[in-house]
C-alpha cells in the first residue's frame, strides 16, 4: 500500500504525529451519528461527547463489511471561535483508529485554521478532563431542563404534572450540530416535547386547579396549554407573562422552518449560544412555576 492509498488520519500517525495531537471540524460533521442514533451511540453534552458504532447495528452487517464498517468510541470536545459559533475538537488517536471511509468523513470536515476565541474556559475543562481524568462540573442548559422538570413534579408527588417518561432524557434534545436557524428550530421542536401541551397530564392539572380553588371554574373545554396556564392565574398578569414568555417562546421557535422560508443568509447570529440561554431561561421559569406551587399547596403539605 503506497502512502496515498492510506487513510488521511493513519497516514498521519505513520508520519509520527502526535497521537493526542487534536484536529478541528465543522460542527456538522456529528449531523450524521445524531441523526442516526439506531445506528451510533451519541452522546453530548455542554463540553462535547462521544460517538461509537452501536452492536445492533453490527449484527445486521455482513461479515465482510463490519470490520470496513464499524469503530470504537471517538471523544469530541466543542472549542468556541471568534465571532460565535464552536468547532468540534477530536484526537488524532481516535481518529486514525476509524475505518477508512468514516476517516474520509472527518476529513471532508476538518477546519484548517481556525481562529478560537481567548476566553474559553469550557474547553480547557474538557481538556481536563479527557487528558488528566479530572472530574469536571459545568453547567449544561439542556440538563438544567431537566432537573426543573423534576423539581415541578416532585412538588405534586407521588403526581406527576409532566408525565413520567417525559424525565428520561431524550436523546434527541442536543446543541444544534450548525449554526443555522433550521437546526436551532429543530432543537426547540424537541425541547418541546418536555415542555409542551402533550407531555401535560391533564388529569393532574384539573386536580390542582380544583385543590387550591383557582377561579374562573372549569367548563370542561379548556386545552392543556390553557389549563396549564390557570396554575398562575392567582399571579399579577405581569408576573404571569414573565413566567410564561420563555415557554411560549419555544413553541415559536420550534415553527420557525415551518412557516417561513430560510433566504440562505449566513448566519449572522450564534444559535447555539441563543438556544443555551432559552433553556436557562426555560429552567428558571419551571423552578418559579415549582415554587408557586409549593406556596398554593403548602396548607396541604402542612
Amino acid at each position: 500500500m503506497t502512502l496515498r492509498a492510506v487513510p488521511p488520519y493513519a497516514e498521519r500517525v505513520l508520519r509520527r504525529e502526535p497521537v493526542m495531537g487534536l484536529y478541528y471540524f465543522e460542527p456538522e460533521v456529528l449531523e450524521k451519528y445524531c441523526g442516526h442514533q439506531e445506528k451510533y451511540h451519541f452522546h453530548d453534552s455542554v463540553l462535547g461527547g462521544a460517538v461509537a458504532t452501536r452492536d445492533q447495528y453490527y449484527l445486521t452487517l455482513p461479515e465482510a463489511s463490519r470490520r470496513r464498517d464499524i469503530f470504537a468510541t471517538v471523544d469530541y470536545g466543542r472549542r468556541k471561535l471568534k465571532g460565535g459559533g464552536a468547532a468540534i475538537a477530536a484526537f488524532l488517536y481516535h481518529l486514525g483508529r476509524l475505518p477508512p471511509k468514516e476517516q474520509c468523513y472527518w476529513w471532508s470536515f476538518e477546519l484548517e485554521a481556525p481562529d478560537f476565541d481567548d476566553d474559553d474556559p469550557g474547553f480547557q475543562k474538557w481538556l481536563d478532563q479527557e487528558l488528566e481524568g479530572a472530574l469536571v462540573t459545568h453547567p449544561d442548559p439542556i440538563r438544567s431542563v431537566y432537573e426543573a422538570i423534576r423539581q415541578v413534579n416532585a412538588v405534586v408527588a407521588p403526581s406527576k404534572l409532566f408525565r413520567r417518561e417525559r424525565e428520561d432524557p431524550n436523546p434527541h434534545l442536543v446543541y444544534p450540530v450548525s449554526n443555522t436557524r433550521k437546526a436551532y428550530s429543530a432543537t426547540h421542536k424537541e425541547l418541546r416535547k418536555l415542555i409542551g401541551p402533550d407531555s401535560i397530564d391533564v388529569r393532574v392539572v384539573k386536580q390542582l386547579i380544583a385543590e387550591m380553588r383557582l377561579q374562573p371554574a372549569l367548563t370542561g373545554d379548556e386545552r392543556p396549554w390553557a389549563l396549564f396556564k390557570r396554575l398562575l392565574s392567582d399571579l399579577p398578569a405581569d408576573e404571569q407573562k414573565q413566567i410564561l414568555e420563555p415557554l411560549e417562546r419555544s413553541a415559536a421557535a420550534r415553527s420557525l422552518d415551518a412557516h417561513e422560508i430560510d433566504d440562505l443568509k449566513l448566519a449572522s447570529e450564534d444559535y447555539v449560544e441563543r438556544f443555551k440561554r432559552d433553556c436557562l431561561d426555560i429552567s428558571s421559569s419551571l423552578v418559579r412555576i415549582a415554587e408557586h406551587l409549593t406556596t398554593l399547596l403548602s396548607p396541604r403539605v402542612a
